[in-house]
């Protein structure tokens, strides 16, 4: 990873022709890319389960004084995982949080997140919605869902996902 994030800093008008400051950095992606926090889909064989689905977000971290994004990624062993600035860091310092975890007791010792959605709106209400699995052939899909976090309040150590069970033996 690079020692300095890419950082690209500009100013513009506003509607009432006020100057607003914006930056824009790269410092998550070079993070995530370097921890190899989610796998390249152009590499996985062609015939792999969940190639086409959808494998990260970004949604805004309105935690901290500076708005930052906030990542949730089905990493590259179908765990789920949130990339997120450190409490209190100003710096390129990223926390990685395994969001799977919860779900051994549900599924089995190796739970297998096989899609993701992620919904949010501008007054900090995020939903997380993910279908998984136990990891064999045949293995049937519990769909699980967070709703109301929050990316200042919540403590996403311990999300509160809500088992919404599956349908007959079907698998997403």
């Amino acid at each position: 990873m690079p020692d300095k994030p890419r950082v690209q800093s500009f100013t513009l008008n506003d509607d009432q022709g006020r100057p607003v400051r914006f930056t824009v950095g790269t410092d998550i992606i070079d993070y995530a890319e370097s921890a190899r926090a989610f796998g390249r889909e152009d590499l996985a064989a062609t015939d792999a389960h969940g190639r086409f689905q959808r494998r990260l977000f970004a949604f805004p971290d309105r935690k901290a004084a500076v708005l930052s994004p906030m990542v949730v990624s089905i990493g590259s062993q179908n765990g789920l995982f949130l990339i997120r600035r450190q409490d209190g860091s100003e710096s390129t310092a990223w926390k990685l949080t395994d969001l799977g975890a919860s779900f051994k007791t549900a599924v089995g010792s190796n739970p297998q997140v096989r899609a993701l959605g992620v919904g949010w709106t501008d007054d900090d209400r995020i939903t997380l919605a993910v279908s998984v699995d136990a990891g064999g052939d045949n293995a049937a899909s519990r769909v699980f869902v967070a709703w109301n976090l929050s990316s200042k309040t919540s403590d996403w150590d311990k999300v509160p996902w809500i088992g919404c069970g599956s349908r007959e033996n079907i698998r997403v």
